[in-house]
């Protein structure tokens, strides 16, 4: 486009030329566009090759307002499709020179700008799916973590032909020997039979817990069980008695 300066002009996120403009970059007498648009307008579509803007706000807010405030009574804006098709029409040497300045500094490279912003957001979405999914990405690993070590743990030490070992026993037997009140006993019997599940596999002491063969009910060995009291097992008893009774915590001593 020589040393002429083209105003850069967005509508509908893609940049347009007025007629007028494209009069300007090729050095042609004003009008000149108008025309070959007024001849070849029944071959143009609008809203893809051009747009006939007639609102003055519109117009206004386009930067097409006359010094003394007043705007035009419609603009016509080419798009790049518009513009190449009304270009035809001129076929000398600066219309060729023109035509490829115009198509690759000015509309395509709101284009490529586009693809990039594009690609860019395309990495921060991915980014913030990729962190928001990493708390449950770690929690089902742990998961199934926990889940392969209770099937190695049931495949090692189950054994459906062996007796029934007087040092295995569930936790409510452990329990009842500790003299804790039937009362509200279930629920804990359940907390207590998790737990200490949970704690003997995460130390990697499996063995000392066995499902029983009469009744599937998990059998604890003497020492998994005076281990875990150790652990946290008289602090949840305490705390269960505590809330039962209302009053200052019990005072527990294995008696196994």
């Amino acid at each position: 486009m020589g040393e002429i300066s083209l105003p850069i002009t967005e509508y509908k996120k893609q940049r347009v030329i007025t007629l007028n403009m494209m009069d300007e970059v090729h050095q042609r007498v004003d009008g000149t566009a108008r025309r070959n648009f007024n001849k070849n307008k029944s071959r143009l579509i609008a809203g893809e090759d051009y747009f006939d803007i007639r609102q003055a706000n519109e117009i206004r807010t386009l930067g097409f307002a006359r010094n003394d405030g007043s705007v035009p009574e419609k603009i016509i804006l080419l798009t790049e499709t518009g513009y190449l098709m009304l270009v035809k029409s001129f076929t000398d040497e600066l219309a060729w020179k023109v035509q490829r300045e115009l198509v690759s500094h000015y509309f395509r490279v709101q284009q490529e700008a586009m693809v990039t912003s594009s690609n860019q957001l395309g990495g921060i979405v991915k980014g913030i799916v990729n962190k928001s999914l990493l708390p449950i990405k770690e929690q089902f690993e742990t998961q199934i973590k926990a889940l392969c070590e209770e099937i190695r743990f049931l495949k090692s030490s189950y054994d459906p032909s062996g007796a029934f070992v007087t040092d295995y026993k569930p936790i409510v037997e452990f329990l009842k020997d500790m003299k804790i009140p039937q009362k509200g006993r279930r629920r804990l019997v359940y907390k207590c039979t998790h737990r200490c599940r949970r704690y003997l596999l995460s130390v990697g002491k499996g063995n000392l817990v066995r499902p029983s063969r009469e009744t599937g009910r998990w059998l604890y060995h003497v020492d998994g069980v005076n281990e875990w009291l150790k652990y946290e097992g008289h602090a949840v008893i305490a705390f269960h008695m505590d809330k039962l009774i209302g009053q200052g915590r019990l005072q527990l001593v294995s008696q196994f």
